[in-house]
């Protein structure tokens, strides 16, 4: 299986980093996001396959939290059915999952989560973005559509599937 790296960063570079096929970025909320890419900051990675990450607010229903990433997606431009990231750091809580994941699949983004060392797996949830620092650019499970797998230089980089890469998307215009 052929792996192809990705960056992300809270404030992205100026210019792609050497040997990235992939950009993950965030489009929100604001301010559990540390900081929200503008598309000024997006265009410079549009060669690449991008992937949109959403931080999750626990005090929104699941179907809120849904309903919000695929406006702030929608309002970049990106097509209904691209891979959407959401940020579930530690947090465990598997019936929050299944009604983000429900309800993202009823309006088409697909949902991958990312999920800290400490809980990977978890969630139960379907496809997942594993933080594991190990320095290893490999997909250790099946359910990994990627993993995050080092920092440096402002950067953490991850590794994705071919899964996960034919759900990104390319600029940001409706594809």
């Amino acid at each position: 299986m052929t792996l192809t790296r990705c960056f992300d960063a809270a404030y992205p570079p100026s210019s792609v980093p050497a040997g990235a096929g992939a950009v993950l970025g965030y489009i929100g909320p604001d301010p559990a996001a540390v900081h929200v890419w503008t598309p000024t900051q997006w265009r410079p990675f549009s060669q690449l396959r991008q992937f949109p990450c959403w931080v999750v607010d626990y005090a929104q229903q699941p179907t809120q939290q849904a309903r919000a990433m695929y406006a702030a997606m929608r309002k970049l431009g990106w097509r209904q059915h691209r891979a959407v990231v959401y940020d579930m750091e530690a947090v465990v809580d598997r019936a929050y999952v299944r009604g983000l994941e429900a309800e993202l699949d009823s309006l088409g983004p697909v949902g991958v989560a990312y999920e800290s060392e400490s809980v990977i797996g978890q969630n139960g949830a379907t496809r997942v973005w594993a933080a594991l620092w190990d320095g290893r650019p490999v997909l250790n499970d099946p359910s990994w559509w990627a993993k995050q797998y080092m920092s440096g230089g402002g950067l953490d980089w991850s590794v994705v599937s071919p899964e996960l890469l034919a759900n990104g998307g390319q600029g940001m215009r409706l594809q």
